[in-house]
């Protein structure tokens, strides 16, 4: 009886070791996991910022080249567009059109 209670101890010592080194692997995977998730959330919160990131510029100028100038930046900036333009009417400071 004595063996048959002692080589129960060794097996389930035995098992419990093995167990125990299994929960360790695990817990190692499990904070290589959580450390992947916390980096992909970091990554998609600043894509979501420089996707949210934009240029609003307001243009005046009076030697009538802002045309050329708003073309200029239209080419610099991708995904770029004019919101709106607002020209001089008769009888404003600037020469109409």
């Amino acid at each position: 009886m004595k063996t048959l209670t002692s080589l129960l101890f060794v097996v389930l010592f035995a098992s419990a070791c093995s167990n125990s080194k299994q929960l360790t692997e695990l817990e190692g995977e499990l904070m290589k996991k959580q450390k992947e998730i916390d980096r992909l959330t970091k990554q998609v919160q600043e894509d979501k910022k420089m996707k949210e990131a934009q240029i609003a510029t307001f243009l005046t100028f009076q030697k009538e080249d802002a045309e050329e100038a708003m073309n200029l930046y239209m080419s610099l900036f991708e995904n770029s567009k004019v919101v709106e333009i607002k020209r001089w009417g008769s009888g404003q400071p600037g020469k109409e059109g």
